[in-house]
């Protein structure tokens, strides 16, 4: 579905956010390991979300699966670790990009532990076998650079391992927003888990203890950066746009939305290390392009193994080079091109909605297949129309 989007003179009225998807995934996970049933009010309304969803239904009517997570690499991390510890035998598997994206690390921990893990194809990559059972636990030495999907599967677990989960990184930990939040997570729901060194986390083998009837997940702070970006790049002053469930307080390391949007506004270069924010890299790099603002972005090290090679999907879609570079030299974007109006998504939702508000600076835009919004936002496009955008289907 390709779709072309003309932006309105001014944007006026209230967008309810979804929920986040990463909070969302991690209580699936958490409530299926308590193996309990406490509800999830405002539970994300997501592909990624739907998997493991989809998942766990499957496996409680057998004790041998296979699981196609298609492209959500939160599921196929979280469900490894998960499956390690559960008795049955699961195949995971998913779409061609996923059988791409490196889990070796993951693996290895997991074997480390006395899981039983087979890969199916390449080494080093989905899919895999999982041959399920008790894992006595203990100390894993793991780089923390590739992924924070890695580290929180396995925190996740470990409160089920018969000594625990003691977890040293080898390297610093990337994403360490999403870190904590698991571990916060974690914490909610009874777990005994700590930092004990800036490298080292320990969790002790105490169970998962849940006394409230449900849990309530927050609205997603990464969504609400794309309207943050329209708000930036809309030409009206007086515009009036607000949002009718943002916390104030969160879980969510991307509630950093407001400071950034702040710096963008200054005069200076924008300079920011996105090594616990990762999936803001887009919209910050959409605006410093519609701004024609120079900018030096650190910490992008592990965009190039997401839905897609994100950095590269910049590049091509914006017609300048990113280089993440450690001596302070600024890049200066090109000017705005006219005749650069029709946009690829790489089959990745948050370059889809990234570069929506490119729509205030040019006559109108076409976003091609348009539908990979469904990850973590399905109502966006409709949510767009709502607020005054012009949303019609290409044919």
């Amino acid at each position: 579905m390709d779709l072309k989007i003309i932006a309105p003179k001014a944007l006026q009225g209230t967008v309810t956010l979804p929920a986040s998807k990463s909070i969302s995934n991690r209580v699936l996970v958490i409530r299926e390991l308590m193996r309990a049933d406490f509800g999830i009010d405002n539970l994300a309304e997501c592909d990624d979300t739907e998997v493991l969803r989809r998942a766990f239904l499957s496996i409680k009517s057998a004790k041998n699966a296979t699981i196609d997570i298609n492209g959500s690499g939160t599921a196929m991390r979280f469900l490894t670790a998960m499956f390690a510890v559960t008795d049955g035998e699961f195949v995971l598997r998913g779409n061609n990009r996923m059988h791409e994206r490196p889990i070796a690390p993951l693996v290895t921990a997991l074997k480390t532990l006395g899981a039983d893990i087979d890969y199916l194809a390449a080494e080093g990559f989905p899919p895999l076998k999982v041959c399920g059972h008790g894992l006595k636990g203990g100390r894993i030495d793991m780089p923390g650079h590739v992924s924070s999907q890695f580290a929180s599967a396995l925190l996740m677990v470990a409160p089920l391992l018969d000594n625990g989960l003691e977890l040293h990184f080898t390297t610093p930990a990337t994403s360490l927003s999403y870190i904590q939040m698991t571990i916060e997570m974690m914490r909610c729901f009874g777990a005994d888990v700590a930092w004990t060194a800036n490298d080292t986390i320990r969790v002790m083998p105490t169970p998962y203890i849940y006394n409230a009837r449900s849990y309530s997940v927050e609205a997603d702070w990464t969504s609400a950066s794309y309207w943050f970006a329209m708000q930036l790049l809309c030409h009206d002053a007086d515009n009036r746009l607000s949002f009718s469930n943002l916390p104030s307080s969160s879980l969510q390391g991307d509630a950093i939305v407001p400071e950034l949007f702040r710096r963008l506004r200054s005069s200076e270069p924008f300079e920011w290390n996105f090594a616990s924010t990762p999936d803001l890299v887009q919209t910050i790099a959409v605006c410093c392009y519609a701004l024609g603002k120079p900018f030096r972005f650190t910490g992008i090290d592990t965009l190039r193994i997401k839905e897609t090679d994100r950095i590269a999907a910049l590049e091509e879609e914006l017609g300048m080079r990113i280089v993440p570079d450690a001596d302070g030299t600024f890049i200066t974007p090109p000017p705005v091109d006219a005749s650069r109006n029709v946009f690829r998504t790489h089959g990745d939702h948050r370059m889809a909605m990234s570069l929506v508000p490119l729509a205030f600076c040019l006559p109108h835009i076409v976003i091609r297949d348009a539908e990979v919004v469904s990850k973590s936002y399905p109502s966006f496009w409709k949510d767009l129309s709502a607020i005054g955008f012009a949303v019609t289907q290409e044919r």
